[in-house]
């Protein structure tokens, strides 16, 4: 029974990936004519459509994992300090984004907005310029963190979920960020795709809100 089931899985990710490959087919033709044409920001849609988070998104809907992934948990020591490098930088990111909070929350409350408007992120990880796969006509995106807002006083806790673990990254302090990267963002990352990245883009939202009473 448990080899049948199998069997059905496989063919139904088979299929799948068979289908997303030829999906990937047309659209680098219609990005290549739309290109030909002129038409750039068409040709950049196309392009922004063939990210492989797609797929993987698809692969991690089913709990299933590519033959070459590997978690944290099997870092190696020199793995692991460059994540303690990675998780630094994000680290000082944060710090910054607190400060940026503090300045437009003091902006919008000169405004007379206090307390009608909340401010999120949404973090973009690129691939490293050294990275093989680099290319300079695609935005090299990894993956995204939409709408996480951490707090100022986030930045105390140690969010290390590998405390408990054998990994090297046991006895690091992690901040916010470097914990939502692996942890919150769907597809979860591998240990060597943290290790890809290269840069990181936030862009800032703030939203008003208004109450009416009718």
């Amino acid at each position: 029974m448990r080899n049948q089931k199998n069997s059905s899985l496989n063919k139904l990710v088979t299929n799948k990936c068979a289908d997303m490959f030829s999906q990937t087919q047309d659209h680098l033709q219609e990005a290549r004519e739309l290109f030909q044409k002129g038409n750039y920001s068409g040709s950049r849609k196309k392009l922004e459509n063939l990210r492989p988070s797609r797929l993987s998104y698809y692969l991690e809907s089913l709990h299933i994992r590519s033959p070459g992934y590997r978690s944290l948990v099997n870092a190696t020591p020199e793995e692991a300090a460059k994540l303690a490098e990675l998780n630094q930088k994000l680290s000082d990111i944060e710090k910054q984004l607190h400060q940026k909070i503090r300045l437009l929350g003091k902006q919008l409350n000169e405004c007379g907005l206090e307390c009608k408007h909340d401010i999120t992120f949404t973090a973009y990880y690129y691939l490293s310029e050294d990275d093989p796969t680099f290319d300079e006509c695609t935005d090299n995106i990894i993956v995204e963190s939409r709408n996480f807002a951490p707090h100022e006083d986030d930045v105390e806790i140690n969010w290390n979920d590998l405390r408990s673990t054998t990994s090297p990254l046991a006895s690091q302090h992690h901040c916010y960020m470097f914990h939502d990267l692996y942890d919150h963002t769907n597809p979860k990352l591998s240990l060597d795709d943290l290790l890809r990245i290269g840069e990181v883009g936030v862009a800032i939202k703030v939203r008003h809100c208004e109450h009416f009473q009718l």
